[in-house]
């Protein structure tokens, strides 16, 4: 995978939005856009719950497009060094 912009990402052979909900997209495009991102945002702009917010954000982590920065209420995430292109 690599990230060369939102419509760019690619897992494996297929675009990374055929991975994602509609959430998630909008997750990526703000962290595109500000350069991080928190379940608070999640909470606050898309009208979900924490442990919502917090599932997609692990999912995001898992796929190795974001990381976690911080602990607890200070925990944000980041895109991957490099879009993890391992």
């Amino acid at each position: 995978m690599r990230i060369v912009g939102l419509n760019r990402i690619r897992l494996d052979e297929y675009p990374v939005e055929a991975h994602l909900n509609e959430r998630q997209k909008k997750t990526l495009a703000e962290v595109m856009s500000s350069g991080f991102v928190s379940s608070g945002w999640l909470v606050k702009h898309l009208g979900v719950t924490y442990d919502t917010a917090n599932r997609d954000l692990k999912e995001l982590a898992k796929l190795n497009i974001l990381v976690r920065s911080g602990r607890g209420r200070a925990a944000r995430y980041i895109l991957a060094d490099g879009g993890a292109g391992k």
